[in-house]
């Protein structure tokens, strides 16, 4: 297969940098929340020391890395398993083209931002989620549907105190009201709350476990919050609550034919994530050394006409010297590797066929310096069809004073394909072993037919013939007679 090379740089090197930069923003991504900041200071700690011990080839070091690796991924699986569940959601709701048309936002900004003052000043509690790109459904729990435009008047009387559900939260969908009355999951963070109340509890629990903002109305103090992520933010003007929600907005619902934040949004990640991914790929990958090695690997046939048969070729196994880098043979599986044969064009008899390199399954960067030996002797025969009779094999004794009288086949002879001029060495088809030990009668048993040694059935399974075996008791003056025939 022919490759893309720039330079020592080859077109599959930049494929595997991309992939690990996607991984590391990810990663990053996940572990800038609250809960995982421990784990990226010990995860940069371990890429630093790792790092270090490559480039100076601190064995020891190296061999605790390999030796731990296994242990310290079960363990962040067990430890981080609610923020592994959490990256997955958000990996499956990553997308880089919009599939329909997303919800309008109207003058959602315009109105959510009059209505909040407006509560704010009478001080009349509320709650406004502000949902992000995860799935909110596995985190909140009832909740009344309406459906209707997001206006002062509409979660005026959704929050007033005499309102059945004025201790939920609303749900936003573009510019509407989706749900009222919903219940959001409690935070743990009572420090992060402080003299915050149950709503800004439940609004930064929802923050934590999802990407959605929730903006937060105290009833006690008529102040406005939003919680996001692990934090809860002031908000201390009309002007800021306004900016606010455009980004918001901007960002989760954009107008038809506005350019997407594919590439420009966290843009400091992405280039930190790059960057990463290329330093551990020079670290780990990137080898200017070459390396030799000598592998024994079998020989092995490939496009062998239907109705030939080919003998193991003399030698079966040839010694490959191979050279590379040291990540080309990180990719190279001696194991699993052989020298292939094309036979599409043997020739009946022994012939001398030359080893190629091509015929070596092998990554692209190795190159083959030397095959031992170059040349293999093959002998080959052209199979044509015909006729044997059958013989009925037996294994096991009779029981004593019984004896085998005789024992055919039906039918009587097979067709088989067997080498051209071997009419003399193949006279006959043996059946498999019939087992006569303690038989006192006649038997009678369907059975397979076993091909003789470089032949085969016209079939792809060997045909099964009806044995009739006939055992009868002996005369006084006879002895015991063993069914060991064939």
């Amino acid at each position: 297969m022919e490759t893309w090379n720039f330079g020592p740089l080859r077109f599959a090197d930049l494929v595997d940098i991309a992939i690990i930069s996607v991984v590391v923003y990810l990663v990053l991504g996940w572990l800038r929340q609250r809960g995982s900041r421990s784990a990226l200071v010990a995860l940069i700690l371990a890429v630093v020391v790792y790092t270090t011990a490559r480039l100076l080839h601190l064995y020891l070091t190296l061999l605790l890395f390999q030796a731990g690796f296994t242990v310290v991924i079960v363990a962040l699986v067990l430890v981080f398993q609610e923020d592994i569940r959490r990256l997955f959601s958000r990996i499956g709701t990553y997308g880089f083209f919009p599939v329909g048309l997303p919800p309008s936002r109207g003058g959602a900004p315009d109105a959510l931002t009059e209505a909040i003052f407006a509560l704010a000043e009478e001080k009349i509690g509320a709650l406004v989620v502000l949902p992000g790109r995860e799935p909110l459904e596995s985190h909140v729990d009832g909740g009344t549907l309406v459906d209707g435009r997001i206006s002062v008047p509409l979660l005026y009387s959704i929050f007033h105190p005499a309102s059945p559900g004025h201790d939920g939260a609303v749900l936003i969908d573009g510019d509407r009201i989706e749900r009222f009355g919903v219940h959001l999951p409690l935070s743990h963070n009572l420090e992060e709350v402080g003299e915050g109340g149950t709503r800004h509890t439940a609004a930064l629990g929802l923050a934590e476990r999802t990407d959605a903002t929730v903006i937060i109305v105290s009833e006690e103090r008529g102040t406005i919050r939003v919680a996001k992520r692990d934090r809860l933010e002031a908000v201390a003007s009309v002007a800021e609550l306004r900016r606010f929600l455009d980004r918001y907005y901007e960002r989760r619902y954009p107008e038809r034919g506005a350019p997407r934040r594919v590439w420009t949004g966290n843009l400091g990640t992405k280039l930190v994530s790059v960057s990463a991914a290329v330093l551990l790929w020079y670290v780990v990958v990137y080898n200017v050394q070459t390396v030799q090695r000598t592998h024994l690997v079998p020989i092995e046939y490939r496009s062998v006409p239907a109705d030939w048969v080919v003998e193991d070729p003399i030698p079966t196994e040839a010694r490959v010297t191979l050279s590379g880098s040291e990540a080309m043979f990180s990719l190279f599986r001696p194991g699993a590797a052989a020298l292939s044969l094309d036979l599409s064009r043997v020739r009946e008899g022994g012939q001398e066929i030359v080893l190629t390199d091509e015929g070596l399954d092998r990554p692209p960067g190795l190159t083959v310096d030397q095959i031992d030996p170059r040349v293999v002797i093959v002998r080959a025969y052209r199979l044509v069809e015909m006729e044997l009779p059958v013989e009925v094999q037996t294994e096991g004794e009779l029981p004593e004073g019984y004896a085998l009288v005789s024992a055919t086949a039906t039918p009587a002879a097979v067709s088989v394909l067997a080498p051209r001029g071997a009419g003399d060495t193949f006279r006959f088809v043996r059946t498999e072993a019939v087992d006569m030990t303690g038989a006192a009668g006649n038997v009678q048993r369907l059975v397979g037919l076993v091909a003789p040694r470089n032949a085969r059935f016209l079939g792809q399974e060997p045909p099964k013939v009806r044995v009739d075996i006939e055992i009868a008791r002996q005369k006084a003056e006879g002895g015991p007679a063993a069914a060991g025939r064939g």
